[in-house]
């Protein structure tokens, strides 16, 4: 049998976070497609296969093919859901990668949240939802995700002021970052005064909605070569979904701790014979406050409990041992799950960050995205 084809992203695009963009999501997605393709070098006629998450992108498929010029036989497939989806692309690739399907695949998510009213819409059209949870109060997502920070400061003794520290890290990062939504520096005091939404979590507890697209192009080493930028390797992936009934995902669980990232996380940094120690910058999915807290502690980074802890000594902020989110994640740079954060490890990874945040010395980047029962993790490494 030979070798299996491994692959390094060559190419990433994206379209200028907004709260609304005038443009339809399937515009933004093409935007973010020839971005890419043109960071690579290459001509979207030249692709061999673009791939997407299954929820919210493949109806844009058709007019993709159109818009890029895509060859007839243009390979496509989708993969799970949202952020977990959009970075789980990458197993898709290199599947089709070493089925035969080709060499070079683009990868694209996009979404228009101010249009459809955010993400609360999902979930209220699940019948399980509409009856047994909605009359009750439990709806929608930051009350899901205030049970499960309620739960983990009581399981553990945390003070729940500690949760500030999350988004007061993530905005840190942002503050350098031009292209982030929300780059105003933000005290505790300011945290402070935001609005409770679903005790304990306040208003800068919850992910931005917004608008915006995201691609990238992934391909063959032995093809990366040849490309306009210095290849990221994907140096391991992993997804996971957990065996559980899909009207407890959310909503009323038997366990508001766990999260499938302590399946996809571990198993990721196995395949690629690394430990948590190798990993230089770390993206974690960052819907609400409580979520990145819980996969730190998930994939191996602090013990757990300590998750809380690990963000308020400063450890994930410029400046810190591990930093995470250098782009201000879902909380302060925009609502583009998953694949923003793809877009933000290649850059740090090829060391063209703005300089204000651009960090040094990096060769590994995770990245750990979540959706409702799955999980995705990828590492990636400078080529």
């Amino acid at each position: 049998m030979s070798a299996q084809k491994t692959l390094a992203i060559v190419g990433i695009g994206a379209t200028r976070p907004a709260w609304s963009h005038e443009s339809s999501v399937s515009k933004l997605v093409v935007e973010a497609a020839l971005a890419a393709c043109d960071d690579a070098g290459i001509s979207p006629g030249s692709l061999d296969g673009v791939l997407s998450e299954a929820y919210s992108t493949p109806h844009i498929m058709p007019g993709l093919h159109a818009a890029l010029n895509l060859k007839p036989d243009v390979f496509t497939a989708n993969i799970g859901l949202v952020g977990s989806g959009a970075v789980a692309t990458i197993a898709l690739a290199h599947a089709a990668a070493n089925t035969g399907q080709g060499s070079t695949f683009l990868c694209v998510y996009g979404l228009n949240l101010s249009d459809v009213g955010g993400p609360g819409t999902h979930h209220s059209s699940d019948p399980y939802k509409a009856n047994m949870e909605m009359p009750f109060g439990f709806f929608p997502q930051p009350v899901y995700m205030a049970a499960m920070a309620k739960r983990y400061c009581a399981e553990y003794g945390v003070d729940e002021e500690l949760i500030s520290s999350v988004p007061l890290s993530t905005r840190a990062w942002a503050a350098l970052n031009p292209s982030a939504l929300c780059h105003e520096p933000l005290t505790a005091e300011e945290y402070a005064r935001s609005p409770m939404i679903a005790d304990p979590l306040r208003k800068l507890d919850c992910c931005l909605i917004s608008d915006g697209a995201c691609a990238f192009v992934v391909t063959t080493k032995d093809r990366a070569v040849n490309m306009a930028h210095r290849p990221v390797d994907v140096l391991s992936l992993s997804r996971a979904v957990e065996p559980i009934p899909s009207q407890e995902y959310l909503g009323v669980r038997s366990d508001h701790m766990n999260l499938p990232s302590r399946l996809s996380g571990p198993n990721a940094l196995k395949r690629a014979g690394l430990t948590v120690n190798d990993v230089d910058l770390a993206y974690l999915y960052d819907c609400f406050s409580i979520i990145p807290v819980l996969q730190l502690e998930d994939i191996g980074f602090c013990g757990a409990g300590k998750g809380l802890e690990f963000f308020a000594s400063g450890a994930t902020a410029p400046g810190g041992s591990l930093p995470v989110n250098t782009h201000g994640g879902l909380l302060s740079h925009s609502y583009v799950p998953g694949i923003n954060m793809v877009i933000e490890a290649v850059t740090q990874l090829r060391g063209e960050a703005e300089a204000a945040r651009q960090q040094s010395d990096v060769e590994t980047a995770l990245v750990a995205a979540w959706a409702d029962t799955e999980h995705t993790t990828v590492l990636l490494g400078r080529g």
